[in-house]
């Protein structure tokens, strides 16, 4: 994947997820928290998207590692006078009697870029 190059001044349409929950050692260790639940799947405008997540490990299912990059949607928009929608399913789930695990918000950004 070519590096992507963006111009002083570009405006681009971010989309991330924050976990509302993190344990201490989330919280010591991690300083941008985004990250994809595990096993997302995004859609934009009903057309399968791909993102850059955490894989499963083949050795333990429960083990996920890697990198989450946040998901640049604006080679999918077209214009700005007309809605998207962005559909998300996820293999994470919500442990009973435990509300916090499991729940992420979504993040919709328009950001500049500002070159160093």
């Amino acid at each position: 994947r070519p590096p992507k190059i963006y111009r002083n001044g570009e405006k681009r349409c971010i989309v991330r997820s924050l976990p509302l929950h993190r344990s201490p050692y989330e919280i010591k260790k991690r300083s941008d928290t985004h990250m994809w639940p595990k096993g997302t799947f995004v859609q934009f405008q009903n057309n399968a998207v791909h993102i850059i997540q955490r894989k499963q490990q083949s050795h333990d299912p429960t083990l996920w590692k890697g990198m989450c990059h946040v998901l640049d949607v604006t080679p999918y928009i077209s214009t700005v006078s007309k809605e998207y929608k962005i559909d998300f399913c996820t293999r994470e789930f919500i442990q009973e009697n435990d509300l916090g695990s499991g729940m992420y918000g979504i993040q919709v950004a328009i950001c500049e870029y500002i070159g160093p």
